[in-house]
């Protein structure tokens, strides 16, 4: 029979692995598999550990923390897996580059990994999270200047696709195109704010800048990167914008040349039909500038035969 777990003593082993200590893994490994019934406890001191420690200790309980999914594998993976994102994202952006190299080395050999009963170690969703953030993490950092150039470009952008409608929202449109516009003006005015917002992370960022140790350089990469996807995404949906209401400007001048069209068949209609004569200068010139000119000298070599002159 084996002894009762011992939370004091488990925590002790703990705060002694402050070195790459195969045999203190092993016993926290054992211990952990023995005492099943308390994987609860186990984890939540585990996690603590990591996040009340040393930067230069960290790694040595993620390799724990790799023992035990490994060896032990459920339900401890199962459980581990709702901390890891946090706490390999949190401890990677405090440790040195040769410790950040080591905890990718270890990430990679999770990625297909499975436990003893061929399940996943941990699952894709996790996997695929930390991986988005090492390529972000380790990609060529982007510039705060850069991001503030694109942050001020895309308001300029807003106000350009604004003015394409201006004054415009009141006039002849089908309902449903006002309402499309009206609805892309809202979310442009939303992403207004969220432009707002970025520039005053990069200020912030800037002012910073000459304080920033080598920790810190590699969390600003990460909030640059960041900053860079939302910048993007905010410049693929006003370019939609763009798209969209230019094609309903289009649409609208379609039906505004396609009234005029109609006027003017009216206005023939009206003119074949009229009580006036070619004698009347004014309305003949009236014709020439509605571009009857043909309807107008019709009119003009009639009976009379009057000259008229055309201004």
């Amino acid at each position: 029979m084996s002894e009762p777990f011992d939370e004091n003593y488990y925590n002790h082993l703990l705060t002694l692995l402050t070195i790459n200590s195969r045999a203190i893994i092993a016993e926290l490994t054992s211990i952990a598999e023995t005492h099943l019934d308390e994987l609860s406890t186990i984890v939540k001191l585990i996690v603590g550990r990591i996040r009340r420690c040393l930067p230069l200790y960290k790694l040595y309980l993620f390799y724990l923390i790799d023992s035990i999914v490994k060896n032990v594998g459920s339900p401890y993976n199962v459980l581990f897996s709702s901390e890891l994102f946090a706490l390999f994202t949190e401890t990677y952006t405090i440790v040195k580059d040769s410790v950040r190299q080591d905890l990718i080395d270890l990430f990679k050999t999770w990625v297909n990994a499975r436990t003893q009963l061929d399940s996943e170690l941990f699952p894709s969703r996790v996997i695929g999270s930390i991986e988005k953030f090492i390529i972000k993490a380790t990609t060529i950092p982007v510039s705060s200047d850069s991001l503030l150039r694109e942050a001020n470009y895309l308001l300029q952008y807003v106000i350009k696709i604004d003015s394409m409608v201006e004054g415009e929202i009141d006039g002849e449109w089908k309902e449903d195109d006002k309402n499309e516009i009206h609805q892309m003006q809202i979310v442009r005015n939303k992403m207004v704010w969220e432009i707002n917002e970025i520039h005053e992370k990069l200020f912030i960022s800037q002012r910073d800048d000459r304080e920033r140790d080598a920790s810190n350089v590699a969390a600003l990469n990460i909030t640059n990167a960041n900053i860079r996807d939302e910048l993007v995404e905010i410049r693929k949906t006003l370019d939609n914008h763009f798209h969209k209401q230019q094609e309903l400007l289009r649409r609208k001048e379609s039906q505004v040349m396609e009234s005029i069209d109609k006027l003017n068949r009216k206005m023939e209609f009206s003119i074949d039909k009229a009580w006036f004569t070619a004698s009347d200068d004014v309305v003949v010139n009236f014709m020439v500038s509605w571009g009857h000119r043909k309807r107008a000298e019709a009119l003009v070599e009639g009976p009379k035969k009057k000259k008229v002159r055309f201004e």
